[in-house]
């Protein structure tokens, strides 16, 4: 194989690690902030997301080890944040009225 080949192999594989670890926390965080979810309390609930994902990314532990700590830890926040605006914007809070489902006419 080319030299140049085989560098451009080893980039794919790491940016493909980077990615995996991106899609890893944002799933992470979108499940830690809707099981967190009640009215209210916005940071409490933001402190409690990151300290879930501090957890997993403890548990990860060789998966996500080759990636510093606190540059994993600034994903999640700007998720969170990213998660709950896109939920506002959407009113994806709110509970469906009988009114709303399908077929209730």
């Amino acid at each position: 194989m080319p030299k140049h080949t085989k560098g451009l192999m080893q980039m794919i594989q790491k940016i493909k690690s980077y990615v995996a670890a991106f899609i890893a926390v944002l799933m992470a965080v979108k499940e830690l902030v809707l099981l967190v979810e009640v009215p209210g309390n916005g940071e409490t609930k933001k402190e409690t997301v990151l300290e879930g994902v501090g957890i997993l990314v403890d548990l990860a532990g060789e998966f996500l080890s080759w990636l510093p700590t606190d540059a994993i830890m600034k994903v999640a926040e700007g998720a969170v944040e990213l998660w709950v605006r896109f939920n506002n914007l959407t009113d994806a809070w709110r509970k469906p009225d009988e009114g709303d489902l399908v077929g209730n006419s």
